[in-house]
């Protein structure tokens, strides 16, 4: 799917609270790239937010486990 697909989605529903194998699951489904390595419970995770101008008020976010 191209990032057009993908740029209005979210990570996570405003209407419940998900489990993180959901979270997880949805940051991959958005991911722009395909990476073997996954997360799990307990896992350390960064997140980096930074300006997108492919689109107005765009974001781009990198998610990043801790090895």
């Amino acid at each position: 799917p191209s990032y057009e697909n993908k740029k209005n989605s979210g990570v996570v529903s405003k209407n419940k609270k998900p489990s993180v194998r959901e979270t997880i699951k949805n940051i991959k489904e958005l991911s722009l790239y395909n990476i073997n390595s996954t997360a799990t419970y307990g896992d350390k995770l960064i997140t980096l937010s930074t300006c997108n101008n492919e689109t107005e008020d765009g974001r781009f976010v990198v998610v990043a486990k801790q090895i």
